[in-house]
């Protein structure tokens, strides 16, 4: 309301101007609410707007959707991971101390696109006590901050401790990704280690 007075305009007048600016930047949203499905540039939708939208695309835009996520996995188009987290994808595949979603093909690409930090010789000490089921933004639990480091961090890992992050507890025990091929298949193990014990 205060922009709208300092810009000497009407609600109204307001909410057209956005329009106009949206249609002009080319937004995703303005595309999907006009039903232009066929008009989304998959390549150049925003890192988190491919991850809040996924099911909408594959609802509208199946075939096409499809085809993209199949191109990305031959390494033949890219999905824009710029401004996502490691948290931002495993949040969306986590149930909690409850489990893991289903497999889902855009989470996977997702996560292989991330920024790729390297790290050297770091050992992660991830958290998996009760406490951790705290919500820290939104359905995000601190438990999904955890896992997503420690499975990121173990697999960027340069040294000895490739793989592998330790547990935060009074009987810490290594977990190992090694044998795992997907993001999923590190959260389940990650997931069997997230011990509501005594962190002592």
């Amino acid at each position: 309301k205060r922009i709208i007075r300092l810009l000497g305009m009407t609600p109204r007048k307001y909410r057209l101007m956005l329009s106009d600016l949206r249609a002009y930047s080319n937004v995703v949203e303005v595309k999907m609410s006009s039903n232009e499905w066929n008009n989304i540039d998959y390549e150049k939708v925003p890192s988190l707007a491919n991850l809040k939208y996924k099911n909408a695309f594959m609802r509208h835009d199946e075939n096409r959707r499809l085809e993209y996520l199949k191109s990305v996995e031959k390494g033949e188009s890219k999905i824009n991971m710029h401004v996502a987290t490691p948290v931002d994808i495993v949040s969306r595949y986590s149930l909690g101390y409850h489990g893991i979603r289903d497999y889902d093909e855009t989470l996977e690409l997702a996560w292989d696109n991330l920024k790729d930090i390297m790290v050297e010789d770091t050992l992660v000490v991830a958290d998996g006590s009760g406490s951790m089921t705290m919500h820290v933004s939104g359905n995000t639990m601190a438990l999904d901050v955890a896992n997503a480091l420690a499975v990121y961090t173990s697999e960027h890992n340069s040294g000895v401790y490739r793989n592998k992050y330790i547990t935060f507890s009074s009987k810490p025990q290594f977990v190992e990704f090694k044998e795992s091929d997907s993001l999923k298949t590190k959260l389940e193990i990650a997931l069997k280690h997230d011990e509501v014990a005594n962190t002592n």
